[in-house]
């Protein structure tokens, strides 16, 4: 769903590990249901039901499964870049 410069995902029993990756602003998740991991350089950060993380732009990080029994719900926005929007999304026409 796109809210104009912000872009709103919704992941139920996510199934899949994501690799090392980052996004071009912040990122602010709500966890709905299960535990998730945040894994970075140097640390980790879990996330419990009820809690919402934040990820700094240009921040590398990784999102693995704690196990495949656990099932993780969360929603996610983010801003999404000028560069990516000047492409992608179709301009109004006045």
């Amino acid at each position: 769903m796109l809210l104009d410069d912000l872009e709103y995902i919704s992941i139920e029993d996510q199934k899949i590990a994501f690799p090392k990756h980052y996004h071009e602003t912040f990122c602010i998740s709500l966890i709905k249901n299960g535990i998730e991991q945040i894994d970075f350089e140097n640390h980790g950060l879990f996330s419990e039901k009820g809690t919402i993380s934040i990820m700094n732009p240009y921040e590398i990080h990784s999102n693995p499964l704690i196990d495949n029994n656990t099932k993780l719900n969360f929603d996610t926005i983010y801003e999404i870049s000028a560069e990516w929007k000047k492409y992608y999304v179709p301009q109004q026409k006045n």
